[in-house]
């Protein structure tokens, strides 16, 4: 759990700027960070499509396929690819 989380868990029965205080987090931090946990949350649901997009490319191939056939015959499926998202499945 990140500070800030915990800022925002405990906000309603303490302050926030004692909470900012007392984990030496500054309040700006803290109401940037709220400000995007939607844009936090749409990644993270991306994130497991394609996790899930990448396991079946490789569960297709037998689980022969390494990372770089594997890439290959998804950009040839979908016709995207990232590397960050290659990262995604470990």
């Amino acid at each position: 759990m990140s500070r800030f989380q915990f800022v925002d868990d405990h906000r309603n029965t303490y302050e926030v700027k004692r909470l900012c205080q007392v984990l030496d987090v500054n309040r700006s931090s803290y109401y940037k960070w709220l400000a995007g946990a939607e844009a936090r949350a749409t990644r993270q649901r991306e994130d497991r499509v394609l996790a899930e997009e990448i396991r079946e490319v490789h569960g297709a191939s037998g689980g022969a396929y390494g990372v770089r056939w594997a890439q290959i015959s998804w950009r040839t499926s979908s016709g995207d690819t990232d590397r960050r998202t290659w990262a995604l499945p470990r």
